[in-house]
């Protein structure tokens, strides 16, 4: 049991949470000017990105699952590794998107 778990661990460090830290860091490093209408387009892009991603993941967990349900594969290891990675990347996702409602819930409160 305490080997699965670290093939657990080591999948869930294995997402590419450090790329996505980087791009939100090198957003706010940049800051690029409201005006020049750059702002919306990169955060879009961003998201797009993140969400294409979690999309990625999520196909190569069902794939694996179905390889292994049909006898094309035995590597259970990898089997539980996609899913993991996917559904640690959805709950990153999901994580992400509260964070944003809550920002832009704060925003809408303010009083000017």
């Amino acid at each position: 049991m305490q080997g699965v778990m670290i093939i657990m661990t080591n999948a869930i460090n294995a997402i590419d949470v450090n790329g996505v830290n980087n791009n939100v860091q090198s957003l706010i490093n940049n800051r690029p000017v409201a005006e020049n209408g750059n702002t919306f387009e990169m955060f879009y892009n961003a998201a797009i990105n993140l969400i294409n991603e979690v999309n990625e993941h999520q196909r190569s967990s069902y794939q694996l699952q179905l390889d292994f349900a049909t006898g094309r594969t035995d590597d259970v290891l990898a089997v539980m590794m996609a899913q993991e990675k996917a559904h640690a990347s959805l709950n990153f996702t999901v994580q992400v998107t509260s964070r944003i409602v809550e920002a832009y819930r704060e925003i809408m409160r303010m009083q000017i």
